[in-house]
């Protein structure tokens, strides 16, 4: 016998590729107000797929950096047309460099 299915909290769940604090991450907040539920994936391909099968209602993926242009893999992902581009944000992405004292 199977376990029984996790019942989903109401609203939205979202896919983003990385773990909690990636930048996707922080997109997430920006865009919904509540906390939604959020899945953490390996790919790009894999958040497109996580909304396309019904995992998730929505997806976060980058589609422009300010480094490195145009995310390719990310626009890629979405050239099949089984999900549409609904909303966007722009996150500001800072970086430190952290180490220990005389490093």
């Amino acid at each position: 016998m199977s376990a029984p299915a996790r019942a989903r909290r109401p609203g939205p769940t979202v896919a983003f590729m990385g773990e909690p604090g990636a930048f996707a991450d922080e997109a997430i907040d920006q865009v919904w107000r509540e906390r939604p539920d959020r899945i953490g994936v390996a790919t790009f391909v894999d958040v497109v797929d996580a909304v396309a099968r019904g995992r998730a209602t929505h997806g976060v993926l980058p589609i422009e950096n300010n480094r490195a242009g145009l995310v390719t893999e990310a626009i890629d992902s979405l050239m099949d047309g089984r999900v549409a581009i609904v909303a966007q944000t722009v996150v500001a992405v800072r970086h430190c460099l952290a180490a220990p004292p005389g490093a």
